[in-house]
């Protein structure tokens, strides 16, 4: 697993429209729980992400997405 900090996730973000746990695990192998601290530091930094959620239309199971809102 290669070392992500939260410069990582915010650049990400930037260069991105969003980001999923799943996607998170994907590029990065990081766990749910991993993730979600590191948006919630990004957040506590002054950051302005947003999360909303969606369903997989195979799966039929929800998970949210990560967005960074730039004003």
């Amino acid at each position: 697993m290669a070392y992500v900090n939260k410069q990582h996730v915010l650049e990400y973000l930037q260069k991105n429209e969003s980001l999923s746990i799943g996607e998170a695990f994907i590029n990065w192998q990081l766990s749910g729980g991993h993730i979600t601290k590191i948006i919630s530091n990004l957040r506590k930094d002054g950051n302005n992400i947003v999360s909303q959620w969606r369903k997989n239309t195979v799966t039929g199971r929800r998970y949210k997405r990560y967005s960074l809102i730039v004003e």
